[in-house]
């Protein structure tokens, strides 16, 4: 009977390791889209600048702004994500 309390423990492990793994990757892969969304909204942000030159305007702070703080919210996401690793 020890051998088999063995294999069951054993089996136990190996099952809790690999769900350990599976949430990990989740995390991480949530991570990457963050960082992702990041480039995307700095992409953005260029455009905007670009476009406002491109046409002699002023420059619209306020939407740079907005997206500056989807930024800095995107950030602190990816900064508890880490945490929880």
């Amino acid at each position: 009977m020890a051998f088999l309390d063995k294999v069951s423990d054993f089996g136990k492990t190996v099952a809790k390791k690999s769900g350990e793994a599976v949430d990990t990757a989740k995390i991480k892969i949530k991570i990457s889209d963050r960082k992702s969304n990041i480039k995307d909204l700095k992409v953005q942000m260029g455009t905007s600048i670009y476009e406002d030159f491109e046409a002699e305007s002023d420059v619209n702070v306020e939407a740079l702004k907005e997206l500056y703080l989807k930024i800095k919210e995107e950030e602190a996401a990816i900064a508890e994500l880490e945490a929880s690793l």
